[in-house]
């Protein structure tokens, strides 16, 4: 989303206002109006103070995306997660105020998923889109809990789908669910990183008050024959980023505490979150959780021990 930014004087010429034109569709663009607290004119200095205070006031107002504010990295987790009993690694298990699956009921919060970080992780902001914050306690497809990644060795990330998206029996374990065999079709396009164009049905209820035309669905047609002809150089023909029989090099299934985890190694090159992927999935209560730990093939090196721990040690 491009937005272009104005400032226009007001009766004072110490206040101003900041314009910010958001072209949700082509040819029609919604503007914003915010007017400073801070009434000072541009020759005066401006304190580190004010600026961080004209910043919130932006950001509050929804002028500023969410994704310039967390351009900034994070701490590393191993300065403010409790030491896990793997060497170099930290415990994370998430208080019901983490994510909007948590705060909503979805997840039983006292008693929810838990796994180890390598201490020089950094958590990486979910956006709404992803969390599902928007459609929360009723999201009708998979959103993203968490994601914490290193530059140089990989990516780990959580994913968790509705049951019934998957059976209409309550309760379900993995096994009522399917076959380890059969289940990998359905979390293929999940452990080798979703598309884009795959969030257009979150996009169309998050944005219902917007009356799209036809023109909207070609400008979309359009921007996925892009996205895949020519920055991914894959063909628009291919199936998504399922995963096919030759790119699951292993799989297991294992007995955990009672519940049963489908575990399994595949190599996808064309995967957008990096060629190496090592995930488990399982099932508890109304949900279906799906660790993924990805690394391409630069990381794989040197991340591949880290993310092995990883995904051993997550449980639900």
């Amino acid at each position: 989303m491009v937005c272009t930014v104005g400032i226009e004087a007001l009766q004072a010429p110490a206040c101003y206002k900041l314009r910010v034109r958001t072209p949700f569709r082509s040819g029609k663009a919604r503007c914003l109006t915010v007017q400073a607290v801070k009434l000072q004119s541009v020759d005066e200095p401006v304190s580190r103070r004010q600026a961080i205070e004209g910043l919130v006031i932006l950001a509050a107002s929804g002028a500023i995306p969410q994704q310039a504010l967390a351009a900034g990295k994070s701490a590393e987790v191993g300065s403010y997660l409790p030491a896990a009993g793997t060497a170099g690694f930290s415990d994370f298990k998430p208080d019901k105020s983490k994510t909007p699956a948590l705060r909503s009921g979805v997840i039983n919060g006292s008693d929810s998923y838990s796994f180890e970080v390598p201490s020089n992780y950094r958590e990486v902001g979910v956006a709404n889109i992803q969390s599902g914050n928007f459609c929360m306690p009723n999201c009708a497809e998979p959103w993203t809990e968490v994601v914490f990644a290193d530059d140089k060795e990989g990516k780990i990330q959580l994913l968790v789908a509705p049951l019934q998206k998957l059976t209409p029996k309550a309760n379900a374990t993995i096994k009522d669910v399917g076959t380890i065999e059969s289940l990998v079709q359905s979390f293929g396009p999940y452990i080798t990183g979703t598309p884009f164009w795959t969030y257009v049905p979150f996009l169309l209820r998050f944005f219902q008050d917007v009356a799209w035309n036809v023109a909207d669905v070609f400008a979309g047609m359009a921007m996925r024959f892009i996205y895949c002809r020519y920055l991914t150089k894959q063909s628009c023909m291919r199936t998504g980023t399922n995963l096919e029989d030759e790119d699951v090099l292993a799989k297991n299934v294992m007995d955990i505490n009672g519940r049963t985890y489908y575990e399994y190694e595949s190599y996808a090159p064309y995967g957008t979150n990096g060629s190496h992927q090592l995930s488990r999935a399982t099932t508890k209560g109304k949900c279906a959780f799906l660790f993924v730990t990805s690394a391409s093939d630069k990381q794989w090196p040197k991340g591949e021990k880290h993310l092995r721990q990883a995904l051993e040690s997550f449980r639900v």
